[in-house]
């Protein structure tokens, strides 16, 4: 044994269960067993031992994060990823708990603990005992690593403050930005962020400290009204040019928070400059601030604007940073028509970067740069060779697709599930490296699905902290996880865009009825039995032996949104083969069946990829799959 991570055999056991275990490789070249993929936190080795099971199961080395709440009594678990905001209150009960292979140095303002994870395993910390190193300073924790000396952020904390009335207004070359809240205001922390420059620039003020200078021309006063109302004064003379967005913390009952309006939508003011001082209207600024800017800085500005749109801001502050939505709007045109795919994998990582439903649970954000930009769907395969990125499983299933070049190879390592190939004709010649796969067929895939589909394998999908990998990609256990996934935000949206979400209902249950040929023309494309699974079928309660009319009609809606979903995916890797044909003319078509402007049909399909973004990953590995055994 190598590090409890690499197990050495001079012959194979005999009595390995391999379909029982759980994330496990085995290295013939090397003579050993290991884990499969690294972004899974365990992985287990089954054997048969006379009459019973014995399971042993070891860590993967790396750092991963927990998120424990207490609710009625429970304790719910899930895994986060690094970088979550997280939002925190004097009296929550969010637990972080921490895993690390080395030991290493735990950091948030004052906050300093040294702990030894090699010994310990795993740390637990109570998130509301850190609030009180929260500060001007600072609200993320990192790790630093002990022997490497690598910092890393775990987790961002927001604690927000209520604001009980929120106004600006603009008069004689001052912004005014007044708020209230409901406890006495000890000191306010202004931050300006540049979204064309990238920088970032802060004050605080007090009753000691009542002005100061926010930018190197600029200074903010700060008058207070009352102990719970206070008034900023920002000077805009000689204001630096650059997309702004403005945000503030206060300080109340000597604890940091972020202005809020108490349902975690956030406070904020935006301001446009240019270096014209005559360019007033967006499009001016825009002129003005981006002419000459080459592929990268503009790039790098189109992520900062998105991931602020992720927010989600108080609709009294709304009004003040809306143009933002142009300038997002601008900039995709614009990098849609570049040719550079390294730009595009970019645009594919914030792409798949949400808001963190840590802080933001419920809300469907407004901004898809998928559904706006599918192109970065239907890429080359050998583009995304570089992606490597396993924080999602849209990323972990895009960062796989270069390895089907070898698909026989990718068989024999049992890199993907057995189902896949028994979805084949000749699936026995296969089998035994004596033939390539040919006609693929959607309806023998489904039925090696049940022979595959081990019922105690399933408590796997329990677990926030489990994601298909190598082994598992495109058999039942990652069908299942998608499909959760997908049934999970359905239910969890029941109530948001109730009219996006009905105009989405609308097209999946006729794109359901759909045929790939009439958008994608007749080949061997687009020659196959069926185009979605549908594989899981509701559990009927015994007692009553009967769906709910209800129960039966969000079902049906299930089904529709995994068909869309796979006809989505099976266009993007057909317009990989037939550059920019296919997916323009699925476009043209559901304007003309809906009647749909541009826009409106965007936010639709965006819509549904949020939904459902793990399901089209499932189908996106599925088609490039299918396409490079039988057709290409």
């Amino acid at each position: 044994m190598e590090k409890r991570v690499r197990f050495y055999c001079e012959q194979w056991p005999e009595n390995l269960e391999a379909d029982h275990c759980v994330n496990l490789k085995r290295i013939d070249e090397g003579g050993y067993y290991t884990f499969h993929d690294e972004s899974n936190r365990f992985f287990k080795m089954v054997f048969q031992d006379g009459g019973r099971q014995q399971q042993f199961t070891w860590s993967v080395p790396g750092i991963f994060l927990n998120l424990l709440t207490f609710v009625n009594q429970e304790t719910r678990e899930r895994s986060i990823p690094m970088g979550s905001t997280i939002a925190v209150n004097p009296t929550s009960q969010k637990v972080l708990q921490i895993f690390a292979t080395n030991p290493g140095r735990l950091q948030l303002g004052s906050f300093n603990l040294l702990v030894n994870f090699s010994r310990l395993g795993s740390k637990k910390i109570p998130l509301a005992s850190l609030l009180e190193y929260v500060g001007a300073d600072g609200n993320t924790l990192t790790f630093t690593d002990k022997e490497t000396e690598i910092t890393v952020p775990l987790v961002s904390l927001v604690a927000p403050c209520t604001a009980l009335e929120f106004a600006t207004e603009t008069s004689n070359g001052l912004r005014k930005v007044s708020f209230a809240t409901a406890s006495d205001i000890e000191a306010v922390k202004i931050t300006a962020d540049n979204l064309a420059s990238g920088e970032k620039y802060h004050l605080e003020l007090s009753a000691d400290t009542r002005q100061g200078k926010l930018l190197p021309e600029n200074n903010v006063t700060m008058f207070c009204e009352s102990e719970r109302k206070v008034a900023l004064y920002f000077e805009l003379s000689r204001w630096l040019p650059g997309l702004w967005v403005i945000e503030f913390a206060v300080l109340t009952a000597g604890r940091w928070g972020t202005l809020g309006n108490g349902e975690n939508r956030i406070f904020a003011d935006g301001l446009m400059f240019a270096d014209d001082e005559n360019a007033k209207t967006k499009e001016e600024v825009y002129q003005s601030l981006f002419q000459g800017y080459g592929e990268q800085k503009t790039v790098d500005i189109f992520g900062r604007i998105h991931r602020v749109l992720q927010h989600s801001f108080a609709s009294e502050a709304w009004s003040n940073l809306a143009w933002l939505e142009w300038f997002w709007a601008k900039l995709c045109g614009r990098l849609g028509q570049e040719d550079n795919q390294e730009i595009w994998l970019q645009l594919l990582r914030l792409a798949c970067r949400w808001p963190d439903d840590t802080f933001m649970e419920g809300v469907v954000p407004s901004h898809n740069l998928g559904a706006t930009l599918p192109k970065m769907f239907s890429l080359p395969r050998e583009t995304y060779q570089t992606v490597n990125d396993h924080s999602s499983s849209l990323l972990s299933c895009i960062s796989f697709l270069p390895e089907l070049a070898d698909f026989m190879g990718v068989i024999r390592q049992q890199d993907i599930d057995v189902a896949l190939p028994g979805g084949f004709a000749n699936f026995a010649m296969v089998a035994v490296g004596q033939a390539e796969p040919e006609k693929f067929s959607l309806v023998r895939y489904q039925e090696f699905f049940t022979s595959r589909d081990f019922e105690e394998r399933r408590r796997l999908l329990n677990s926030d902290q489990w994601l298909p990998g190598k082994g598992d990609f495109l058999g039942p256990m990652h069908y299942r996880f998608a499909f959760a996934k997908l049934r999970k935000k359905f239910a969890g949206n029941q109530i948001v865009e109730s009219e996006i979400r009905g105009k989405a209902l609308s097209v999946v249950r006729k794109v359901s009825d759909f045929q790939p040929s009439i958008y994608a023309g007749d080949s061997s494309y687009t020659n196959f039995d069926r185009y979605a699974l549908n594989y899981l079928q509701p559990e009927i309660d015994p007692e009553n032996d009967v769906l709910t009319d209800e129960e039966a009609v969000q079902w049906e809606h299930l089904h529709h949104i995994e068909c869309f979903l796979s006809l989505f995916a099976h266009a993007c890797r057909c317009d990989a083969r037939f550059r920019d044909k296919v997916l323009p003319a699925l476009e043209r078509l559901l304007m003309e069946n809906f009647d749909f402007q541009y826009r409106d049909l965007k936010k639709i399909i965006g819509y549904l990829l949020f939904l459902g973004e793990e399901l089209f990953a499932f189908y996106l590995l599925l088609w490039e799959a299918v396409f490079t055994a039988d057709c290409d």
